[in-house]
């Protein structure tokens, strides 16, 4: 295969974006595929000359990478892609769309209210909230401008910081219970990781820099397993996410597991969850990536 693998960016997950790029590129190269490395931030994707037989492998994550724009561009220039195409994209990537998608079809997400940068004033109290509570963008990964606070004295400085982000924000009842992550690949579950951070969440730094996070691949098929298999099999059913996705999940203390969110473009560096998955069932890292690349030559896109 002939890949342009585009990493970097300019969202606020470049760094991340940059090492998944060069892994993913590694891995190509090692299986005999000529692979060229671009970075948005650097090269015009509207004007650049890409052929038809090429084949586009999206290591980008955040905005113009995930939220849909970048699959759009490509779609109108009728490029082949990895992922998901724009609309599921659009979709997953902007949490308080998901959200009333997985409610509409009776799967479990945490009680919401949002507020924008529209709004002159803060609502500090509803009946829908109890505390604790989880302050995040709208629309944006990797845990940035996210806090998870007390009390309603709190809640401000918590807003202001995610508004940073997006001018969007969704303050979240806080779920108590264990972090799961639950990699899909083209409709199927792969085993389901445990997260455990040292901090209370997995936040930006417990995700890509703690030695101190630890993961627990589960390869037993009880009955938890298979609930958080399904949450998150019905969940990129329902955005009709392609190729590789990634569902975050909450299981409280009477098992059930709550979504979170839902990744179309999961990253690909040495720390990520999706490769750690996929090895558990005998998939290397070249592996995944190659199953990537066919899963996006053998699909055809619907927009």
């Amino acid at each position: 295969m002939d890949v342009i693998v585009l990493a970097g960016g300019s969202s606020a997950e470049r760094e991340v974006s940059l090492k998944s790029g060069a892994a993913t590129a590694a891995a190509l190269q090692a299986r005999g595929h000529q692979v060229t490395v671009w970075d948005p931030a650097e090269v015009d994707l509207t004007n650049t000359s890409i052929r038809p037989d090429q084949l586009v492998f999206i290591a980008l994550h955040g905005t113009f990478g995930e939220d849909g724009q970048l699959q759009r561009l490509l779609e109108k220039r009728m490029l082949r892609y990895t992922g998901s195409n724009s609309f599921a994209s659009e979709t997953a990537f902007e949490k308080l769309r998901t959200k009333q998608l997985l409610k509409e079809h009776g799967l479990l997400t945490p009680d919401w209210l949002t507020h924008s940068l529209k709004e002159s004033q803060l609502q500090e109290t509803d009946a829908t909230l109890t505390w604790p509570v989880v302050v995040k963008p709208n629309a944006q990964g990797s845990s940035v401008g996210v806090s998870i606070i007390q009390s309603p004295d709190e809640l401000a400085a918590a807003v202001n910081e995610a508004l940073h982000y997006d001018s969007t924000v969704l303050i979240e009842n806080y779920i108590h219970g264990t972090e799961w992550t639950v990699s899909v690949f083209e409709d199927r579950a792969l085993p389901p990781i445990r997260i455990q951070p040292r901090e209370r969440f997995y936040d930006y730094e417990a995700k890509y820099h703690s030695p101190e996070t630890t993961y627990d691949v589960v390869t037993t098929d009880d009955a938890t397993v298979q609930r958080l298999k399904e949450a998150a099999l019905q969940a990129c059913r329902l955005i009709g996410t392609s190729g590789l996705a990634r569902v975050d999940l909450i299981l409280d203390q009477k098992q059930r597991p709550w979504i979170l969110e839902v990744n179309t473009l999961p990253g690909l560096t040495e720390r990520s969850l999706a490769p750690k998955a996929a090895a558990a069932i005998g998939w290397s890292y070249e592996d995944l990536c190659e199953r990537i690349c066919h899963a996006a030559i053998g699909e055809r896109r619907s927009v």
